[in-house]
């Protein structure tokens, strides 16, 4: 159930001003008087064009097993730890961590005050969140510039990205033997330490890209080790973490 004190953040994806009730199962624009549903007490708030066909089914399962997909499990790391601050988990899955969480389809357990929204067209006010994180989503973007302009655009304080470095010198075994994130049929972009600084850069926002390891297999531990290298050093992480910082924190 969405909770009544986080309605006043919620936004028509196409005027960007707060949506308002109608009824119990309608939420209605002012300005353009779009209508989005309420159902199950979960907010639909997308834009026009988007598919819906993958809602109820959840999300695929990468092209590996066994062993190979363990490489590919990620350790549970919390990153919304902010008691006294409004935080966004966009693409949250089941593992939600945010005070509002959104997908793009009803996971089987849907976590508290869960919506349904495009990461593209992100139905909140401008800078209407305190912290906003994605957790392997921008991959799945066709427009990932616009994707990371819509999280500043309604983050206050800072923006966390965390996706695939596909610079990992395992994700270059996996792309010689047809498996792995590269081969996934909802993966649009390959990304690394260099394209995502760059990236950011573009778009005139403030930023740190680091690469790191986020798995607790043994052997991406092992290889991590090797990071200190001088120019090959992100072959050995798995895992790319960004933070774009809007607003300075005092002290």
């Amino acid at each position: 159930m969405f909770e009544k004190k986080y309605f006043k953040f919620l936004a028509c994806p196409y005027c960007r001003i707060n949506l308002k009730k109608r009824g119990e199962n309608k939420l209605v624009c002012p300005k353009c008087n779009r209508e989005f549903s309420i159902k199950k007490g979960v907010p639909i708030i997308i834009p026009d064009n988007f598919n819906t066909q993958n809602w109820e089914k959840g999300k695929r399962e990468l092209k590996a097993n066994g062993f190979l997909k363990s490489l590919f499990t990620n350790k549970k790391k919390t990153f919304l730890n902010a008691k006294d601050k409004i935080t966004l988990d966009i693409g949250c899955g089941e593992n939600a961590e945010g005070k509002i969480n959104m997908d793009v389809y009803f996971p089987e357990k849907i976590p508290s005050n869960f919506l349904i929204g495009s990461g593209e067209s992100l139905p909140f006010l401008d800078n209407s969140i305190d912290i906003v994180k994605s957790s392997y989503v921008i991959e799945h973007m066709i427009n990932p510039a616009n994707f990371i302009l819509e999280c500043a655009r309604v983050a206050k304080e800072k923006v966390i990205i965390i996706t695939d470095n596909s610079d990992w010198i395992g994700e270059i075994f996996m792309r010689l033997i047809g498996v792995g994130r590269i081969f996934h049929d909802e993966h649009y972009y390959k990304w690394s330490e260099e394209y995502m600084r760059n990236l950011i850069k573009r778009l005139e926002l403030n930023s740190e890209v680091q690469v790191l390891n986020l798995s607790p297999s043994f052997f991406v531990k092992f290889l991590s080790m090797f990071g200190f290298l001088p120019r090959i050093g992100p072959l050995f992480y798995r895992d790319l973490y960004t933070e774009i910082i809007k607003q300075k924190q005092n002290g």
